[in-house]
């Protein structure tokens, strides 16, 4: 802990301390949770921690590998036949602190995920009881409503539905659900220098479920608005495309909400890709509401 600058922390907008070898290493967190800044710390068994808008939340990943579909999508969409995910689950709770306590809290929260995934691993999800229409929304919710029958406090459920889709309950009947592209561009921060990157959008919606269909918006419906934006950034010189805007995240942002107006209101996370075992996120924006707090992808 001696080795960590927290200034050089305090100077970006989320924070990721590395991948921690003890599973709960008490003393960085208790160190951190007393700082202003967010932060995510990666443990063993698929546990992280992260302090977000001032929540200490604990998360737990669970893998699904299952099958369902989808009975009220029309007939010629594909999700109406069976078919299979990986379903990637992040079971969040929240604390009130950080402390010794906090290894019986993780042990409660780790047979609860594994009640849940023993119940819907390798089976037909829509032959639960309460999952005869299981989209990633009413997945997370049936996960939900299981859940607060425990000792925790249940921050929110998000269900990866595939590498690209999630969807997400925060309860009180408000869902989010988002889509990410990838794209390859260049831009230039200075006239002398130019700089390219492999860049992530990701694009969330925050709202109620839409009956009978069971999501906020279908993924697909995602894809078909924003995915022309990406084809017009895509292996592009964006300091032609964002005149006026400076050749910056925040800019590329600007011109993608701009051009978005028009839709359903999408909040919108920038990330350049990580390196291995970093995690770097580049714009305020991306603590928005409809996107989650941690990086969703394993």
């Amino acid at each position: 802990m001696n080795n960590i600058k927290l200034e050089s922390f305090s100077k970006m907008n989320r924070r990721h301390w590395g991948e921690q070898l003890s599973k709960y290493p008490l003393s960085i967190i208790e160190n951190f949770s007393s700082e202003d800044f967010d932060w995510e710390i990666r443990c063993p068994d698929s546990l992280r921690f992260h302090k977000i808008d001032n929540h200490l939340i604990i998360s737990k990943y669970i893998l699904l590998q299952t099958a369902h579909f989808l009975p009220y999508v029309p007939d010629d969409h594909k999700c109406r036949r069976l078919h299979g995910h990986n379903f990637g689950l992040w079971i969040s709770i929240e604390v009130p602190d950080f402390h010794n306590e906090t290894s019986e809290t993780i042990n409660c929260l780790e047979l609860a995920g594994q009640e849940i995934q023993k119940k819907l691993d390798h089976c037909v999800l829509n032959e639960i009881p309460g999952l005869s229409n299981p989209t990633s929304e009413n997945i997370a919710l049936w996960i939900y409503e299981k859940l607060k029958l425990k000792p925790l406090k249940i921050f929110n459920i998000l269900c990866i539905e595939t590498q690209n889709s999630a969807a997400c309950y925060h309860g009180n009947d408000l869902w989010s659900c988002w889509k990410s592209f990838d794209f390859e561009s260049v831009w230039r921060p200075l006239k002398d220098r130019i700089s390219g990157h492999s860049f992530k959008l990701t694009a969330g919606v925050q709202g109620e479920i839409v009956k009978p269909f069971g999501w906020v918006l279908d993924f697909s419906e995602i894809k078909s608005q924003i995915k022309p934006l990406i084809d017009q950034i895509d292996h592009q010189d964006l300091s032609s495309i964002l005149k006026g805007r400076g050749n910056s995240s925040e800019g590329l942002l600007e011109w993608l909400s701009e051009k978005s107006l028009s839709q359903n209101g999408y909040d919108f996370c920038l990330q350049h890709l990580p390196t291995s075992g970093t995690y770097r996120t580049v714009s305020e924006h991306q603590l928005s509401g409809a996107i989650p707090y941690l990086d969703w992808r394993v």
